[in-house]
């Protein structure tokens, strides 16, 4: 449960960065966030069984929706509080 708010406020941090200094761009956001999944992936199938497919896919399930909730947390702050 701490990985997983832990990996929101990275990405919530990343947009709050990329947002607030122009010298970022929203590319390297995407690159964060790729190095966030490859990195959960390796680590997932290297710790674990790789024989539970199902596991595997509610792993990857969770990790998504973590991001989609990261993402759209992001833009509801930055759509209705900052922007106005």
């Amino acid at each position: 449960m701490l990985i997983g708010y832990t990996e929101r406020s990275l990405i919530y941090l990343a947009i709050v960065i990329a947002y607030f200094d122009t010298a970022l761009s929203y590319t390297a956001i995407l690159s964060f966030l790729s190095v966030i999944v490859a990195g959960k992936a390796i680590f997932r199938y290297s710790s674990k069984e790789t024989n539970n497919r199902a596991c595997a896919d509610w792993y990857i399930l969770g990790t998504l929706m973590s991001i989609t909730m990261a993402l759209a947390l992001a833009w509801g702050i930055f759509r209705f509080l900052l922007v106005g």
